[in-house]
């Protein structure tokens, strides 16, 4: 296979990603009596099924985003994700979170919501069960944390965790 094929097939796998990105804002649960853990869970659980048949296409996409500085790099694909993620904690039954609060949790969850799927890539377990055992978790933790965002040191970590993991949504 040459260059160009290949940069093809990247840049098609590229459009289908963002595509489907752009689609997770559908996927998000209405259900404003659920905290935000569950509806991270739920928004996660539906995003794989979302992609699910188009796994070798973003998998291949991911592969080479890990691998090669020139391939497309999805973290940095422009889609509505932030907007979802935003939309996720606004709209949560335990959503009583300062502006720039929402804005660091929200990163934080579409921060999460890449390791899940890149994790979820490489599951080899039947029926990915890791992956739903990585969901359950994070809901687990999700539920947790949140009461804990009240205190001043944790609002500090949450911020600078947001601004660690938002540097790799960022243009370069």
């Amino acid at each position: 296979m040459n260059d160009l094929t290949l940069t093809l097939q990247l840049d098609c796998a590229l459009d289908l990603y963002v595509s489907l990105a752009n689609d997770t804002l559908a996927l998000l649960s209405e259900d404003e009596a659920a905290p935000i853990a569950t509806r991270f869970h739920a928004l996660m659980l539906a995003k794989l099924r979302q992609v699910a048949p188009h796994r070798t296409a973003l998998a291949s996409l991911f592969a080479a985003a890990l691998s090669d500085a020139s391939a497309p790099n999805p973290f940095r694909a422009h889609t509505r994700l932030p907007e979802v993620f935003k939309q996720l904690v606004r709209g949560a039954s335990d959503a009583t979170l300062r502006e720039d609060e929402t804005q660091a949790l929200a990163n934080l969850l579409q921060s999460l919501h890449f390791m899940v799927l890149v994790f979820w890539l490489y599951d080899r377990t039947p029926d990915y069960r890791a992956t739903a055992m990585l969901l359950d978790f994070l809901r687990e933790m999700i539920k947790l944390v949140r009461p804990m965002l009240i205190m001043p040191l944790l609002q500090k970590a949450l911020a600078r965790l947001s601004a660690i993991t938002g540097m790799m949504f960022e243009t370069p």
